[in-house]
């Protein structure tokens, strides 16, 4: 790989680049309501590196020292029971993709969560993301279902595979 990938907070004047990420996942939320979602990307900026009052963990990417993605441990938003955590993770430019870096981020994600009492790690991909089922697999994660209709494209509606890693998994696995 040759890459040096680190694990961070955000800097503040990293914001403005989620919130264009943001903008691009859910552009008509985000321009119904922008100060809400740029309030929003403030406080989340201001709280990662660290768990959140939220019991969320929201954390940088970097790699060989410029911002590449970000990593998060998501909980309390989503309504989940406690312990059980959402994950996110993206690598922003299709240049970081494909060369172990997403292993390298989960390598070390997954002791931050599961040393913080996570009882379940769960993430979801589209059904054609060969890449991270693939990263999903190989760090244990168990596919549990498919939604179908879930995920929107350009064209149709894809299916969605939601994937499973407990804290048994992960320290039986020794990840």
């Amino acid at each position: 790989m040759g890459s040096t990938v680190r694990l961070r907070a955000f800097r503040p004047d990293e914001g403005e680049l989620l919130l264009g990420r943001l903008r691009q996942w859910l552009p008509e939320a985000v321009a119904a309501d922008e100060a809400a979602f740029r309030a929003q990307t403030e406080k989340r900026v201001a709280d990662s590196g660290s768990w959140s009052d939220n019991d969320e963990l929201h954390l940088a990417v970097e790699v060989d020292g410029q911002l590449a993605g970000a990593v998060q441990a998501l909980s309390k938003y989503y309504g989940l029971p406690p312990g059980v955590y959402e994950l996110g993770i993206e690598l922003y430019s299709a240049e970081n993709r494909g060369h172990g870096l997403g292993s390298e981020v989960l390598r070390l994600f997954l002791p931050q969560v599961f040393e913080h009492a996570a009882i379940r790690l769960q993430g979801q991909t589209h059904v054609e993301n060969a890449p991270m089922i693939r990263l999903f697999e190989r760090f244990g994660f168990v596919r549990e279902g498919v939604l179908r209709g879930y995920w929107p494209l350009p064209d149709r509606c894809g299916a969605v595979a939601l994937y499973g890693l407990t804290a048994a998994d992960y320290e039986r696995n020794n990840l």
